[in-house]
């Protein structure tokens, strides 16, 4: 039977890229003699990462150029004659290259004061391992001052975590697992809602180049077209070879949109982009009430429509610099829609009239839009009467005066439903531009019936009756 001399490949792990070889060596034994290799029992077969060499009748060597992680496992050597068949094992290790489980901060921007935490867990790979992070090619620090908290959990566990995100804090982070074996990195993009700016403010922004050889060329585009040096408040500067800035004062509705900073150099092109996002001011469509005058009793409708400003928006009705509110009786607000608010009158009245205004305000400012309503109101007719039984011969008299209405008003009077005809017996005066009195020196029985005054004005008319009854006079004649 064969007999092979007891090889190993040593008690320490080998790194990756390493060299090794190994001998089978039979010391005794009939020959011929027939050498193989397996490896995890399948054969092995001379290729690129493993080869087999036969030096003499005797002896195998098995030589692998660069250990790879792929290549740990027992090797066997079996030697075989006509009396039989002996094997010997040896297991090669391997040191490990580093896996990091993928994390990700996921699609959605975090808004700003939110918390976030991600873990940076290497799952294989061996010991000893080190785990750093990076922001955006910048190694990161706890006690960095960036808000940014890095929490080691075991040999195996990093955390990063960041209790009040804001916009400083969006980019990309960075994980990297190293050992021996060497190094593996995870990277996941943290994206932060902004808060927009306001129109009429300030902003400026710097794109700093951290690696690349010069000469660099450093332009600024917004919205994929490329930005003049000075222009609608746009100013670009060139601090230094890797630094260059961009400031914008004050910011106007144009300047929304897509901010790029492209770096070039011999190597290649590397860019980086940002979105700046204005909070505009509202701008309302004017409303109208319409060119002609208004009834009382007439029914009304108005819209007030924001075509301009950025969400969320507070609109609101005024009614002679007073906020409008379910006390004011008979006046309806509807909002329609995040844009359009309706208010309308179904049956105007003397108190509905005077300066209606929508104001609508966001973050940005505050804008409104007014009109007067202007409504021609009825006459209202104070009560009177006649005393009670009056007698023959007396002297009665009564006045009509119209308090409330819009002038001219045109004053009337009625006697049992027909006008009353100017005579020695009945006087009528006007008494300035609202009042009417109605006088009888001297009644007789033919004075008795309903006396009515009619005040008319553009608005209509409306009126007030009286019954004179003189004494003597015999009812139903």
């Amino acid at each position: 039977m064969p007999i092979i001399h007891p090889f190993e490949f040593g008690e320490e792990p080998f790194d990756i890229y390493s060299a090794v070889t190994i001998s089978c060596t039979v010391t005794k034994g009939d020959l011929p003699i027939n050498i193989t290799w397996t490896f995890n029992g399948q054969p092995i077969l001379t290729g690129e990462s493993m080869s087999i060499t036969r030096s003499g009748q005797r002896n195998s060597l098995l030589s692998i150029e660069s250990v790879q992680p792929w290549h740990a496992g027992n090797y066997t050597c079996a030697a075989r004659n006509a009396a039989g068949t002996v094997e010997h094992s040896s297991e090669l290790v391997v040191i490990v290259v580093p896996y990091i489980m993928p994390f990700e901060f996921g699609d959605e921007p975090f808004d700003t004061s939110s918390m976030t935490t991600v873990s940076c867990a290497v799952t294989k790979g061996d010991m000893p391992i080190e785990i750093v992070w990076s922001f955006n090619g910048q190694p990161l620090y706890t006690d960095g001052g960036s808000g940014v908290i890095i929490t080691k959990s075991g040999h195996r566990v990093s955390m990063l975590t960041i209790e009040s995100v804001s916009s400083q804090h969006a980019g990309n982070y960075t994980c990297l697992a190293r050992n021996k074996a060497g190094e593996v990195r995870h990277v996941s993009q943290l994206k932060v809602l902004e808060e927009p700016l306001n129109s009429g403010e300030s902003t400026a922004v710097q794109c700093m180049v951290f690696k690349g050889d010069a000469p660099l060329e450093i332009r600024w585009y917004m919205n994929g077209n490329q930005l003049p040096t000075n222009e609608n408040g746009v100013i670009i500067g060139r601090v230094s070879e890797r630094l260059s800035s961009l400031s914008i004062d004050p910011i106007g509705y144009f300047n929304r949109g897509i901010y790029e900073c492209r770096v070039k150099n011999r190597a290649g092109e590397a860019f980086y982009s940002a979105e700046l996002l204005i909070n505009v001011v509202p701008t309302i469509m004017q409303f109208s009430f319409g060119e002609e005058i208004l009834n009382t009793g007439d029914s009304v409708a108005v819209n007030c429509m924001v075509v301009k400003g950025d969400s969320p928006l507070e609109i609101r009705w005024y009614l002679n610099n007073v906020p409008i509110s379910s006390e004011n009786e008979g006046i309806v607000v509807v909002k329609l829609s995040e844009k359009l608010s309706s208010l309308s009158i179904n049956a105007i009245e003397p108190q509905h009239r005077g300066l209606y205004e929508c104001r609508v305000k966001n973050k940005a400012g505050e804008a409104s839009s007014n009109a007067e309503l202007i409504i021609n109101a009825l006459p209202v007719i104070n009560p009177f009467h006649f005393e009670e039984h009056v007698d023959s011969e007396e002297s009665v008299q009564v006045t009509c005066h119209a308090s409330k209405g819009d002038l001219p008003i045109e004053i009337s009077w009625l006697f049992n439903g027909r006008p009353i005809r100017i005579s020695s017996n009945i006087e009528i005066t006007s008494i300035g531009k609202r009042s009417s009195s109605l006088n009888i020196p001297s009644v007789n029985a033919d004075h008795s019936g309903v006396y009515t005054c009619i005040a008319k004005n553009v608005a209509g008319s409306r009126n007030q009756s009286a019954e004179l009854f003189v004494n003597g006079t015999v009812l139903g004649g």
